[in-house]
């Protein structure tokens, strides 16, 4: 295989290597405690020991999420164990773990008594269904504790705006008393709250602080491109020259 061959494979390769990666990144909300705990606890995500169904929905304001970008795909959400809480060292099993995601049709200070009439239109079902969540997997480890993830099996486009995240679950006995890291509810963030969806109450509830996993579209990026035309150009080339005469000395 000639160099003009190899060139053009490692273009194309390189172009689609790129084309397909996801820059995985995470975003922290509230975005001041990416790297400090919070000073509160809140058991309505995993539980509070004795409840067997919550609602919760958290509202975020749009300068509160940090790097999150227009565009961004959000492709699951973590949480931590409040820092003065010990190890969920037993695995917990959810008849139903739900979580919705979408923008706010109402400012996060102002959050209505309705879940569903506080969720904007491109709301979706992130995902639903079962969840086993397994032994440790919420851990104190004498630091800043680690987010344990959530992963979509629906992902969501942010497209700008205050963002409402909804989870609910049930289970058959009682749960644990799982606290994962929070602060109180502030300017930009607000808590909706409830053992019965008809009875909600809003701003009494301690905010967890989430992990947002995201990525981008594969879609190639600018140096892509160049790669993948200058492989099809060392291709024109090749092939005009294959299709040259050879020249005969007169």
């Amino acid at each position: 295989m000639d160099f003009e061959h190899r060139l053009c494979i490692a273009a194309c390769v390189a172009s689609i290597t790129l084309a397909g990666a996801a820059q995985a990144a995470t975003v922290v909300a509230p975005s001041a405690y990416d790297d400090t705990a919070g000073y509160e606890y809140q058991t309505s995500i995993f539980g509070n020991g004795s409840t067997s169904s919550v609602t919760f929905q958290e509202g975020f304001a749009a300068y509160d999420l940090g790097s999150l970008k227009i565009g961004t795909l959000i492709t699951g959400i973590g949480y931590r164990l409040a820092s003065n809480l010990p190890t969920i060292t037993d695995a917990v099993d959810y008849l139903d773990f739900n979580i919705k995601i979408g923008t706010s049709t109402v400012s996060i200070a102002n959050l209505s008594l309705s879940a569903d009439a506080n969720e904007g239109a491109d709301t979706i079902d992130a995902r639903s269904g079962a969840l086993a969540l397994p032994g440790e997997s919420l851990v104190n480890n004498a630091g800043l504790n680690p987010f344990y993830t959530i992963v979509f099996a629906r992902p969501y486009t942010y497209e700008g705006g205050d963002l409402l995240v909804t989870t609910s679950y049930s289970v058959a006995g009682a749960v644990p008393f799982i606290g994962v890291d929070a602060v109180d509810p502030f300017g930009a963030i607000n808590t909706l709250g409830g053992n019965d969806p008809a009875f909600l109450r809003t701003h009494s509830f301690n905010a967890p602080v989430v992990q947002f996993t995201t990525g981008f579209a594969a879609v190639p990026e600018p140096s892509s491109w160049l790669l993948l035309i200058l492989g099809f150009g060392v291709v024109g080339v090749t092939s005009r020259r294959r299709g040259r005469p050879a020249s005969v000395n007169a």
